[in-house]
Formats: structure tokens, C-alpha cells, sequence
């Protein structure tokens, strides 16, 4: 049971291989220990794996190394010609494939992307809580090693968690080879734009290979890939958006080893030593058009817009109109000290302005940015013979009509209330209808607890 288990691995300390292990490296065996980890037992998993939060094996950075096979077809103990899957992961959930398992269908990957993404996330969360143990100073050499399985109910478990051993110095990148991105962007507008890529040698990689591996695109994908005017050195690269709203990080990833698929290196050998990064960020919010101003009465003024899509919120500034036309107009925001404004949807009433002429305009705001500033639009207008003192004062009106209620009054049917014999003089444009449905049964009612739609379904309550 347990604790013939526990006894064997303590007796595997000084098994014959434990013992030339150590006599190889002169460690002394007076000096080691085991320690025993227990944890549940998994059968009939699909995956079993190891994972480090480094890439040891190609000298990749920021990436994380993974090595996993398919069930109990260890990797920490392989059975013979049993060749794992090997993955670089890259931030923000996507990975490189360096090569596939031999024990499942050609071109099939162990894990999903989703539980990759997982597991990139875990192995986040294991290294900064350990380095927060080992007191990691900044730049210091540090990782995390752990293995994990894919349980038979399809949940990615982590067994155990080591710190990695560095053997030493990281491999010579030998000979310089540096790139330059040119022409990039800053933004997109949802299609595909256009990008080079500089080297400084010639770099040995075909079309595909650049197409399909040498760099990471996050948000987007890679849908051409030529060398300007014939040239080995200086590469022109088209990315389509695949979600037109959201931006876009271009990496093409220094590498310490040719041999990975999508290496950049020279015929030399020489290999990319810098990492390029940028973000392509998505499109602000279009400008605002169609801008209308109208006086309602004295220093109250009633703006309207078209409504943007992906805007958030909306700014609205206004200059005193200036004396001479080529005075330039000096913008305020609103609201000031002395006057107010309440926007409404693709709109705002401002209030509080002194009697004499105003220039307006209003930009969208959002997620991804602000747009340009619209079209000025002035009042009193500026065309016309409006004057604030020809704006008379309001008149509130009385709403009038009622609503008019149909359906049959039987439990289980549904009443609906029409209100479009309600009219009012003033306007029903910005007026919303609220609903309150009452029961009685003689001249006073009840608030019916809920029923505040249009329609109300009876029930025996």
C-alpha cells in the first residue's frame, strides 16, 4: 500500500543509478536527502507533461518550454521511441509548435488551445508566487519547473512545482543578426495594412516558413509575405485584423537555435538576437456629423448629433464667436463654472449661457481612443435672423389621452397597454413611458409587485 510506496522511494536514494549519478558529479551522498510528495493518482489520463517558465532548450524570451505526451507514456520516464510534443508558449494564450507526438495522428496536438492558455496561466501564477518565496532580486536568474497531467475527466492538474537549475551561461548567440520594423502603424482601421521588416544580413527562410512561424500575431494573422524588390534583407508583410475593433501586437521573437521551425537566422548561422514588439492599436471612434443646435429659450440650447458606434461618452466644447472672421476661435469645455450640461444619448442640453453667440462641437470618445473634432455649428445662427431675445420662454403643456388597454381580463391571458393616444404639445421625442400595472377591486388599486412592462400576464396571486 502507502507506505511500501513511501519506503521505495526512500530506498531510491541509494539505488545503483542514484548512486553513479551522484559519484559522476563528485556530490557527496552524505550530503543529499529525499523527500517524498504525495498527491493523488491519476489513471486513464490523456496528457501527461512538464512545463518550465523559461525556454532552456532554444534560449527563446519570454516564452515558456513545454514538453507533453500522450497518457501514461511518462515524460520524465519515456518509453523507447517515444518522441513528446514540444511547444514554445508566447504571452497572451499563443505558442509555437517545435514538434508533435509520435503516438497520435499526424498533425494532432495533445491539448486544446484552451487548456494551453490555461497552462500558461498556472505556470504565471506558480513563478511570481515562488519568486516571492526564493526572494528573486531583479534580474536575477530564476524559474519554475512543473509537471502536470490532463486528467481523465479532461482537468489540467499540476502534480508539482520546482525551481529550475540553471546549468550556466545562456548559449552564444555567436555573429549579430538585428531587424527593424518600418512603416508600422500605430492604427488600424479593421483591414488589412501593410508593414516591412529590415535585417541586417540577408536571412534564410522561405515564404511559408515566414508565413506560418516566424512571427506571432496576436488579434490578427499574417496573409502575405514578400521580399521588396527581391531583396533577402528587407521583407514586406500583410496582417488582416481578425477582429476589426480590437488591436493588434506584432512579435517577431529573438531565437538562440536555427533548428526551430520559424527561426530567423542567416546561411551563416548567424540568429536574430533582438525582439521586436509593436502594437497596432484598433480604430477610435468615428467623428460625430449632422451637428444641430437649437435656442429653446434664453441661454438654454438643445444640441443633437449622429450616434457613434463604440463610443463611450462624448465631450462637447463651445467658443464665443469670434468679431472678425479670421479670429481664431479659443474652445472651452463644458461643463464651466457658470454653465451646465446634460448629455443624452447622441446629445446634450446646456444651460446657463450668456445672451450672445456660440460656436459648438463635440468629438465621440472610447475604448480605443477619441475622435476628430466635428464640424463647428453656431447659435444664434449665424445665417438667419434668430436672436436670443426672439426665443420665447416655454410653455409646458399637459400631456393628454390615456392609455388603452387590450386583451381579455382572465388568468392566464396577457393585457397590453397602448399609449399611442397619448400627445403632447411639447413633444414626445425625448419622453420615455414607464409602466405600473395596479389590481382592485372597488375604487382604490394596488401596485401589482414587478409588473412595470407594457404587457402583464394574470395570475391567480
Amino acid at each position: 500500500g502507502i507506505s511500501k510506496s513511501l519506503k521505495q522511494v526512500y530506498a531510491s536514494l541509494w539505488n545503483y543509478r542514484a548512486f553513479i549519478e551522484r559519484d559522476f558529479y563528485r556530490i557527496d551522498h552524505l550530503a543529499t536527502a529525499m523527500g517524498v510528495l504525495v498527491h493523488p493518482n491519476y489513471s486513464d489520463e490523456p496528457v501527461n507533461g512538464v512545463a518550465v517558465s523559461v525556454d532552456p532548450a532554444y534560449g527563446t524570451e519570454e516564452t515558456y518550454y513545454v514538453n507533453s505526451q500522450r497518457g501514461e507514456d511518462l515524460i520524465t520516464n519515456p518509453e523507447a521511441h517515444s518522441e513528446p510534443e514540444e511547444l514554445l508558449l508566447h504571452p497572451g494564450g499563443s505558442y509555437t509548435i517545435l514538434g508533435l507526438s509520435n503516438q497520435v495522428p499526424a498533425g494532432q496536438l495533445l491539448m486544446t488551445d484552451d487548456q494551453v492558455a490555461e497552462l500558461r496561466r498556472h505556470l504565471d501564477a506558480i513563478h511570481e508566487r515562488f519568486a516571492v518565496l526564493y526572494a528573486v532580486e531583479e534580474g536575477e536568474q530564476f524559474a519554475m519547473e512543473i509537471e502536470f497531467k490532463i486528467t481523465s475527466n479532461n482537468v489540467l492538474a499540476i502534480k508539482q512545482a520546482r525551481p529550475w537549475l540553471f546549468s550556466g551561461a545562456p548559449p552564444d548567440l555567436g555573429a549579430v543578426l538585428t531587424a527593424a520594423f518600418e512603416d508600422a502603424p500605430t492604427a488600424h482601421d479593421g483591414d488589412t495594412f501593410t508593414f516591412r521588416i529590415r535585417f541586417s544580413e540577408d536571412i534564410d527562410i522561405g515564404f511559408r516558413q515566414f508565413y506560418r512561424s516566424a512571427m506571432t500575431v496576436t488579434g490578427g494573422r499574417v496573409t502575405r509575405v514578400i521580399r521588396v524588390e527581391s531583396q533577402s534583407d528587407y521583407w514586406e508583410v500583410d496582417v488582416t485584423p481578425e477582429r476589426p475593433l480590437e488591436d493588434i501586437t506584432l512579435v517577431l521573437a529573438a531565437n538562440r537555435h536555427c533548428s526551430i521551425a520559424g527561426a530567423i537566422c542567416t546561411s551563416d548561422g548567424w540568429r536574430l538576437s533582438n525582439r521586436l514588439e509593436h502594437t497596432v492599436k484598433a480604430p477610435p471612434p468615428a467623428t460625430p456629423s449632422g451637428l444641430t443646435a437649437t435656442a429653446l429659450w434664453s441661454g438654454i440650447v438643445d444640441l443633437a448629433w449622429s450616434d457613434i458606434e463604440r463610443a463611450d461618452s462624448y465631450d462637447v466644447q463651445f467658443s464665443r464667436a469670434p468679431q472678425e472672421s479670421a479670429s481664431p476661435a479659443q474652445w472651452e469645455d463644458l461643463p464651466t463654472s457658470d454653465t451646465s450640461i446634460a448629455l443624452y444619448g447622441a446629445g446634450a442640453i446646456v444651460k446657463n449661457l450668456p445672451l450672445e453667440p456660440f460656436r459648438f462641437r463635440v468629438r465621440a470618445m472610447g475604448p480605443h481612443g477619441v475622435s476628430e473634432w466635428s464640424q463647428h455649428v453656431s447659435v444664434p445662427s449665424t445665417g438667419g435672423p434668430l436672436a436670443w431675445t426672439d426665443v420665447p420662454e416655454p410653455v409646458n403643456s399637459a400631456a393628454t389621452g390615456v392609455p388603452a388597454i387590450s386583451g381579455t381580463p382572465v388568468i392566464g391571458e396577457t393585457l397590453m397597454a397602448d399609449v399611442s393616444g397619448i400627445g403632447d404639445d411639447n413633444g414626445l421625442e425625448r419622453v420615455t413611458f414607464h409602466y405600473q400595472w395596479t389590481r382592485s377591486a372597488g375604487a382604490d388599486g394596488s401596485d401589482i409587485e414587478g409588473a412595470t412592462g407594457a404587457s402583464y400576464s394574470l395570475t391567480p396571486d
